[in-house]
């Protein structure tokens, strides 16, 4: 287990660095074509990255994070498309996470800004700033489902867990499917809590920063 967190830790750094090459091609070379072909060894080094990994709870995740998501994201950068483009640039660290990890950045300040002007334009909305909104009450209800959701994928986790241990009495297909689901209620728990836990210590770091 210390050789697969050593792995895990190897191969986050690895990534990390290879973020920052592409952040600093994209300075360098224009898009099109020439910043693709740039790209293109980091691309093939994210794909391999996670074969060091062979437990399926770092593994698996690692796998989509880097051998999915960031690889598209690095293919649409590098014809100026997708969020890691944008004007003004990313800033370096905007942009390793961005790239990395499944978060996206809102300009929320810009939205306080414009309800606080329509606000001081329209009296009747800041009379009304007391009543929830329907964007609000779909807010709710939106996390509402998504506990219920989450609780529903504990009680089918919970009820795999047993059954690993009489795998062996099982057909292999009937396996497998433990295998999918687990992996599924797994990735769902994982994205869930890496959004949590990232967006708290970016915000906190980028205030640092900024």
């Amino acid at each position: 287990m210390d050789a697969e967190i050593n792995n895990f830790i190897m191969v986050w750094s690895v990534a990390a660095s290879t973020m920052c090459y592409c952040h600093t091609i994209g300075k360098l070379i224009s898009q099109g074509t020439p910043r693709l072909i740039a790209i293109f060894p980091a691309i093939i080094l994210l794909f391999l990255l996670p074969l060091r990994l062979t437990s399926i709870h770092l593994g698996g995740p690692t796998s989509f994070f880097l051998g999915w998501l960031s690889t598209f994201k690095l293919f649409l950068f590098s014809f100026n498309k997708g969020p890691l483009s944008t004007n003004p640039p990313l800033s370096l660290l905007h942009f390793i996470s961005l790239a990395c990890l499944p978060i996206k950045f809102q300009n929320q300040p810009n939205n306080n800004i414009n309800t606080h002007t329509d606000n001081n334009n329209n009296p009747s909305k800041s009379q009304n700033r007391n009543y929830p909104s329907p964007q609000i009450s779909k807010k709710y209800n939106k996390s509402s489902n998504l506990r219920y959701g989450y609780a529903t994928m504990i009680i089918i986790l919970a009820s795999l867990i047993p059954l690993y241990a009489k795998k062996e009495n099982f057909h292999p297909k009937f396996v497998l499917l433990l295998y999918t689901l687990h992996m599924y209620i797994g990735l769902e728990f994982f994205f869930a809590l890496a959004s949590t836990f990232t967006k708290k210590i970016l915000i906190k770091i980028f205030k640092l920063i900024f």
